[in-house]
């Protein structure tokens, strides 16, 4: 967010409070579209290449950050690439926690869905301060480089693993 508000001059792109909340308003538009497209997209292409689909897409959009120069074009840039991102995670998310607990047992949901979200939460705990120590010793748009790195390297591992195969298994009879 520093490099979004920060003047030009500091490194940043200089956007107002007002610009950011506009991209953070395009994000949510894309989140709710994707939420809308993520069944669809799952029943016709299979959970496992829907997920592995959207995670290849999803260092593109934040290219723009880092590629994208101060001025007016600034805020239609980011706010695309906000929604487009988003519109991403919006169809990701929904398929895989419903693969998660398709291929979960029902008594070891809990530990699944816990151990996940504290995978999660730990990465940003680590994660959120070194990319502020990254900013710091380098610049931010080192920081988004390192990040968008991460992002390539967290989809190329799943494209080439077996799981670009998954499907959600079919509810067994007498069981949906």
């Amino acid at each position: 967010m520093l490099y979004l508000l920060r003047a030009p001059a500091a490194g940043g792109l200089g956007l107002s409070e007002v610009e950011l909340g506009v991209t953070y308003g395009c994000a949510g538009v894309g989140a709710v579209l994707g939420g809308a497209l993520a069944n669809r997209c799952a029943q016709r292409f299979g959970a496992g290449r829907t997920m592995v689909t959207t995670r290849i897409f999803m260092p593109l959009p934040w290219l723009l950050a880092p590629l994208t120069a101060p001025g007016p074009a600034a805020l239609v840039v980011l706010a695309a690439g906000q929604a487009l991102f988003w519109v991403l995670m919006g169809v990701e998310g929904p398929n895989e926690l419903a693969y998660r607990q398709s291929v979960t047992p029902h008594r070891l949901q809990g530990r699944m869905n816990t151990t996940i979200r504290s995978l999660n939460r730990g990465a940003i705990v680590l994660g959120a301060p070194l990319g502020g120590l990254v900013a710091d010793a380098a610049t931010y748009r080192t920081a988004l480089w390192v990040g968008i790195t991460g992002l390539v390297v967290s989809a190329a591992a799943l494209a080439a693993s077996p799981f670009r195969h998954a499907g959600h298994p079919e509810p067994v009879s007498g069981t949906a």
